[in-house]
């Protein structure tokens, strides 16, 4: 059995939305980031940085709902906020920002908010934007009931149309001996790394392993963190 089943709990909330939530359709443009909030939404988080090489401000949003959302999932009630990406680059023509990509999907909520003492920690864990990627990093680990807890971190490259995955990297910890382990992809080369330690102890890694690409993920093709099984227990 799997030990960790990505945030297949979060994605089944996300897909009861349908019926009984509506995500809004975000402005286009805008001259100021708070422009793209919409009514009844708020920055939960956000990051600053040059994303396509133009030299100017660009930013990533993570916008959260204010108020909770009631859902039913297996005859119970689950309470939580729903969660917007939004990424603006900014114009240098109008000095103002342009929207170019919203998910609706990519980043999961804190579940079960008015009853968590046995759930999961928020699984969001930051947003950045170094070098030019959009970094996006995520926490799976759980209040009880666990051994092991989990981080998947994502990095994404823009082309001017798509955000590209280009990198990921997959952690796991036990949580009893400390014992660490990590898969670390590079999308471009087509290369994974492997490697297991103690926490502050010695590490070893695996000689570079090649694997088969068709095509490069992106924020569209990839949707949800944790849905994709890149290999064996291993899903980003």
């Amino acid at each position: 059995m799997k030990l960790f089943v990505g945030f297949l709990f979060s994605a089944l909330v996300v897909t009861s939305y349908g019926q009984e939530f509506s995500y809004p359709v975000m402005r286009t443009k805008g001259q100021e980031i708070t422009d793209f909030v919409p009514q009844g939404w708020l920055i939960h988080d956000s990051a600053v940085g040059d994303l396509n090489k133009d030299g100017l401000p660009d930013a990533a949003l993570i916008l959260q709902h204010k108020t909770l959302v009631t859902q039913i999932h297996e005859g119970s009630e689950i309470k939580s906020q729903p969660r917007i990406l939004a990424i603006l680059v900014k114009s240098g023509a109008t000095g103002g920002f342009e929207l170019k990509e919203q998910s609706n999907t990519f980043i999961p909520e804190d579940q079960d908010l008015e009853n968590d003492d046995e759930e999961l920690n928020d699984p969001f864990l930051r947003i950045e934007i170094t070098r030019g990627l959009l970094e996006l990093v995520f926490q799976e680990s759980y209040k009880t009931s666990t051994n092991y807890s989990a981080g998947t971190e994502y990095k994404f490259r823009y082309n001017g149309q798509d955000f590209q995955l280009i990198g990921a990297d997959f952690t796991r910890i036990h949580r009893m001996d400390f014992e660490r382990e990590q898969y670390s992809y590079n999308f471009l080369m087509k290369k994974r790394i492997y490697s297991k330690g103690k926490i502050g102890g010695k590490t070893t890694s695996s000689p570079a392993k090649s694997f088969a690409l068709p095509a490069l993920k992106t924020l569209k093709t990839l949707k949800a963190p944790n849905e994709w099984e890149i290999e064996p227990d291993v899903t980003l």
